[in-house]
């Protein structure tokens, strides 16, 4: 799962966040216009956004309502790639919500997150594996055979305890809270978010 050619977050600086919010609001507004997200041209882009890079984008009311949340773990397509096509389908393909429409686009907030190399906890134990994860700092996978949940570093927010946050990671994944198998992986990454 590991996927060592990923950047690091805390590379994208204030000009390289912009152009990528940026264009996640034009696969949007594409999407308004021509029901598709746009695939940018790569042509003159540095290398942080041609290098394959996984993210999510989130879009929320003014309100702070959840509007739609889709992303990647793992990619092996531009970076700038994969940013416009998750923002058009978290505009208009999130299965829990219905697709955006052209009145809401002025009152929604758009959050993109990149994430960084995914890092195996290892460990026999939950508790093993609970004792390692940095609340407010790690977004957490769970994997075992073809179930699989993630929690971004924000739900932090909302879940600020390990063992509840991790309890709600299993619910999430379709387990039981209590669930705990040797066959479970767990992973950690860091995201930068704007």
């Amino acid at each position: 799962m590991a996927a060592t050619h990923f950047m690091m977050p805390d590379l994208i600086g204030q000009s390289h966040r912009n152009e990528l919010s940026r264009v996640a609001w034009a696969s949007i507004d594409n999407g308004f216009a021509n029901g598709e997200p746009i695939t940018p041209s790569l042509s003159g882009y540095e290398e942080l956004f041609v290098r394959p890079g996984a993210s999510f984008v989130t879009l929320t009311t003014i309100q702070g309502r959840l509007r739609g949340c889709i992303g990647t773990l793992v990619s092996e397509t531009p970076l700038l790639v994969n940013v416009s096509h998750n923002a058009h389908k978290a505009a208009f393909s999130d299965p829990r919500f219905t697709p955006l429409t052209a009145e809401e686009r002025d009152i929604l907030k758009l959050e993109v997150s990149v994430l960084s190399e995914h890092v195996r906890i290892e460990g026999e134990t939950e508790q093993d594996i609970l004792s390692q994860i940095k609340s407010h700092r790690d977004g957490v996978i769970l994997r075992e055979g073809e179930r699989r949940a993630t929690f971004l570093p924000a739900v932090w927010d909302s879940i600020p305890d390990v063992a509840a946050f991790f309890r709600q990671l299993k619910l999430k994944g379709g387990f039981s809270e209590d669930y705990w198998s040797e066959s479970i992986e767990v992973f950690r990454y860091t995201t930068e978010t704007w």
